[in-house]
């Protein structure tokens, strides 16, 4: 008995399988470029906006500090047995009357072209903020006059004066690092309110009785938070714990003070203001102080690229399925289907089972051996 071979597929591709080996081909160096391209930070500066640091004025603004916020508290019982702290005379409560503290203001600093700073002609006088110390628990009591004192002269100022020092808001990180240079000095933060409550105000010389305490989270910085303590409550804003408004401070930049949080003891800008504006226009800010722009551009090219590739995609597998089922109706068809009349020639042919082959085919061998 001869066994044929069976034929096996041709040693080439038809024209159909080589045009899907080149588009598969391309689909994966399109793979490879697009993960070498994703793999690149820069790709996605436009995702996560780095946040800027804001600036409260050209002017008087310090550049180019690289140092890290010091959110650490320091408690009284860190001093030495044999150490204590007395605040400078300039500051005691004898000496800050409302007079002489509403009066310290220093002199305008002019500028080289001979004007000064608005932010500059409404700083309160260093020699008032002199017992004043941040990463401290509080307003400790030695800062008491001087709190009371820069309260009430924010509250005293006209606000157009105010607003004109503080055209533009001043960064988070940037109070955390320069706090020396911003006491004293006229500030704006803008953020999202999280608690506003009243408190009694203790006792000063300055008629202060009802202050109201406001905590923001910073635009810059949504993580951390920010107390303001003013002295006039604006009736658009919402009271109590766990708020979410958009709203705008202006006032002066009193100390980092320390406070109690979830995780631990850290420092917030304690910040003194007249009021609090409500902000509408938090989303859209563009300036110092607030997450750079979206490239919305960029964002529309990404998806129209997205659904250009899945369109791509999606056509090739039709055509695929399309090719393999008109592959089937017609080489398959030809192939397996009998030709016309094959079928009917077999009628009279004798066909037999397997049993009765084999029936036979015993039958043949025992007649040969016997």
């Amino acid at each position: 008995m001869r066994i044929r071979p069976e034929s096996g597929p041709p040693p080439w591709l038809n024209r159909r399988d080589q045009y899907r080996m080149l588009m598969m081909l391309g689909v994966l160096m399109f793979v490879v470029v697009a993960i070498r391209v994703a793999s690149q930070e820069a790709t996605w500066h436009w995702m996560f906006p780095e946040e800027r640091t804001a600036t409260s004025s050209p002017a008087a603004q310090p550049s180019g500090d690289e140092r890290e916020p010091d959110f650490r508290v320091r408690l009284e019982s860190e001093l030495a047995p044999d150490e204590f702290v007395s605040p400078p005379a300039a500051v005691r409560p004898q000496a800050a009357s409302r007079e002489e503290a509403l009066s310290r203001v220093t002199p305008p600093e002019q500028k080289p072209n001979g004007q000064s700073h608005p932010a500059d002609t409404l700083r309160v006088d260093p020699q008032l903020l002199a017992s004043v110390e941040d990463n401290r628990l509080g307003v400790r009591r030695e800062e008491a006059p001087a709190f009371h004192a820069v309260l009430s002269q924010a509250a005293n100022t006209p606000p157009e004066q105010l607003e004109q020092a503080t055209t533009e808001t001043t960064g988070f990180r940037v109070l955390m690092v320069d706090a020396a240079y911003y006491r004293g000095r006229p500030v704006a933060i803008a953020g999202m309110l999280r608690r506003l409550l009243p408190f009694q105000a203790g006792q000063n010389e300055f008629d202060l009785s009802q202050l109201y305490e406001a905590w923001i989270t910073p635009v810059d910085s949504p993580t951390r938070l920010v107390r303001v303590v003013f002295t006039r409550q604006n009736e658009q804003l919402p009271t109590g714990e766990d708020l979410e408004f958009p709203v705008r401070a202006a006032g002066y930049f009193f100390k980092l003070e320390g406070y109690a949080a979830r995780g631990g003891m850290t420092t917030a800008p304690l910040i003194l203001a007249p009021t609090l504006e409500a902000f509408p226009g938090l989303g859209r800010i563009t300036g110092a102080g607030g997450p750079p722009p979206v490239d919305t551009s960029l964002v529309n090219w990404l998806v129209a690229m997205m659904v250009l590739i899945a369109g791509s995609l999606g056509m090739m597998v039709w055509r695929f399925r399309s090719g393999d089922r008109q592959f089937r109706r017609t080489v398959y068809q030809r192939v397996l289907d009998a030709p016309e009349g094959a079928i009917d020639a077999l009628a009279g042919v004798e066909t037999q089972t397997a049993t009765e082959f084999f029936q036979q085919f015993g039958d043949q061998s025992e007649e040969s051996e016997s």
